[in-house]
């Protein structure tokens, strides 16, 4: 047998015990794992990399998940346009960050509000998230940079959550975004408050959303 021919056949079966082991890997008790989910997950596992640790202080925890989310989220997609602004409350400033994936269109709006156990994360650990979803949705994303706690207890994070979505309807039309079109969306906790502010407008007779998008949702009780 020629050389390139055993270099093949050397190649093909480590090829074949590769995609065993991903295919291993992204086997779980709740359902089956994207393989690239699978080999990110297997990567931080053996790289002992600590997202958080339980026990820490919030301002430590925060500053841990930041630094790691930095390391792992990749470059960030380039988008139209991405312009931090705040939303007025009466509690104060709230800070959104507004990502338009184009220019001369009317997008329709998603309200991205991030996880973290209500505790943690920020616009920049969700940056690279909120960039992806404007860019595959071809919709405005306004990440909403609400209150945490401890330091602001409940309902500090759905106060202003609603009173995001309140803005983002009164003032859509200001960044090209269509009010008739806004949906509310979020991850963990994120995704809590996106559920809890789809009742409240429903509650409270407005603003009308066309939907809301929930990624893991806390939501039992």
């Amino acid at each position: 047998m020629k050389a390139w021919m055993i270099v093949l056949l050397v190649v093909a079966a480590l090829a074949v015990c590769v995609v065993v082991v991903v295919n291993r890997w992204g086997a779980t008790p709740h359902g089956r794992l994207d393989w690239r989910a699978a080999v990110l997950l297997k990567s931080v596992q053996a790289a002992k990399i600590e997202m958080f640790r339980e026990g820490d202080p919030p301002d430590e925890s925060r500053r841990t998940l930041k630094e790691k989310s930095r390391m792992l989220k990749g470059k960030p997609p380039a988008l139209a346009s991405v312009v931090d602004r705040e939303v007025p409350t009466s509690a104060g400033g709230i800070p959104v960050r507004i990502y338009t994936p184009g220019t001369g269109s009317v997008y329709p709006v998603v309200v991205y509000f991030h996880g973290g156990g209500w505790v943690m994360s920020d616009l920049d650990t969700h940056d690279v998230v909120c960039r992806k979803l404007a860019i595959r949705s071809s919709s405005i994303v306004v990440a909403v940079d609400y209150r945490l706690a401890p330091e602001h207890p409940f309902p500090a994070a759905v106060d202003d959550a609603y009173a995001a979505v309140l803005w983002v309807n009164g003032n859509a039309k200001s960044y090209s975004g269509d009010p008739s079109r806004i949906a509310v969306a979020g991850d963990s906790a994120g995704a809590n408050l996106a559920a809890v502010v789809a009742l409240l407008a429903r509650d409270r007779k407005g603003p009308s959303l066309a939907g809301q998008i929930l990624f893991y949702p806390s939501t039992d009780s």
